[in-house]
């Protein structure tokens, strides 16, 4: 068996663990938030409410969750979703929804070449180019709206990225079921995969082996820009606006929802289940604390407690198997 094919095999036993976990957190977490608020957390509007959070956010925590794999960051995220929201705005006034929807997509791969590129050519640690890249795309945003909101011109493609299905539920959701799958067959089931988990365990090794660790960096790179495109035009599609704000502070959702789900920073091992997991978590914990009765500005405060216990305990499955 070639070396990456062991360390996709042992980084998939390292996770099922933290896989369970997260998804029994979840389970616990929609039990307790269905007593206590009485019922409401479940019920069909609201529900169908935190799924299209969930569908919006998790397409985030897609594209984060490779990058990390592979042992890079991107905390750009949020402001790549913000910026190709509004070029999807913006182009809706004068040209068809799906060319407006290709504009968006050329925009977030665009920041993600830049992205990718800088780190694999320059060397520049990942966090610090795309912590350059937050803020210059938050200024262009804010620049261009001039801090008022742009309104999205409808048409049958622009409604149909986040049209209402079965009652209050929207298409969104299966949009991400769509694009799990694709990952989870990238990262399972094709040489790609073992190499996004080859360089994420031993760069210098995959390299010895033949591994083109730029190419794969860079692919990572443009997959997470893209992934933060989509959401971004789902989330306009729904909204109908897009706001200077739009997206501020999600690239921190997605790298905790990533890591509740099992990815560790230090690269090397995730998944795509537990990645959905880690996003639905967070998109039903706000909500459900709303409708437990306590006050909405404790969200962050949970998220980071959640967040913790899930990399301590992360980080306690990998000790204990490198040490068996």
């Amino acid at each position: 068996m070639k070396a990456t094919n062991v360390w996709k095999s042992r980084s998939r036993r390292i996770l099922r663990p933290s896989e369970i976990a997260s998804v029994a957190s979840l389970l616990v977490l929609i039990i307790t938030f269905g007593v206590l608020s009485k019922g409401l957390f479940l019920s069909a509007r609201n529900v169908s409410s935190v799924l299209s959070i969930f569908a919006e956010q998790g397409f985030l925590v897609l594209g984060v969750t490779i990058l990390l794999i592979s042992g890079e960051i991107d905390v750009s995220v949020g402001s790549t979703y913000g910026l190709a929201a509004l070029v999807f705005t913006i182009l809706s006034r004068d040209t068809p929804g799906v060319l407006a929807f290709l504009g968006g997509l050329a925009c977030a791969l665009v920041v993600g070449l830049i992205n990718g590129y800088i780190r694999t050519h320059f060397q520049v640690p990942s966090l610090i180019v795309t912590l350059g890249m937050l803020f210059t795309l938050r200024g262009i945003i804010y620049f261009v709206t001039q801090g008022f909101p742009r309104t999205l011109t409808r048409d049958a493609f622009t409604c149909v990225l986040a049209a209402p299905i079965f009652g209050h539920f929207r298409i969104s959701i299966l949009w991400l079921l769509m694009g799990a799958a694709v990952f989870h067959i990238l990262l399972n089931h094709t040489s790609y995969g073992n190499h996004v988990f080859a360089v994420g365990n031993n760069r210098e090794l995959a390299r010895m082996m033949g591994i083109k660790v730029e190419r794969v960096l860079l692919t990572n790179f443009l997959l997470c820009s893209l992934m933060a495109g989509v959401a971004g035009m789902i989330s306009a599609s729904r909204l109908g606006t897009v706001v200077a704000g739009h997206g501020e502070g999600f690239e921190l959702i997605a790298i905790a929802g990533s890591v509740i789900g099992g990815t560790l920073l230090t690269g090397g091992f995730g998944t795509v289940l537990g990645a959905l997991a880690g996003a639905l978590l967070l998109a039903s914990l706000r909500s459900g604390l709303l409708l437990s009765g306590v006050p909405g500005f404790w969200y962050i405060a949970f998220v980071g407690i959640v967040l913790i216990i899930a990399s301590i305990f992360n980080m306690e499955i990998v000790r204990r198997w490198l040490t068996r």
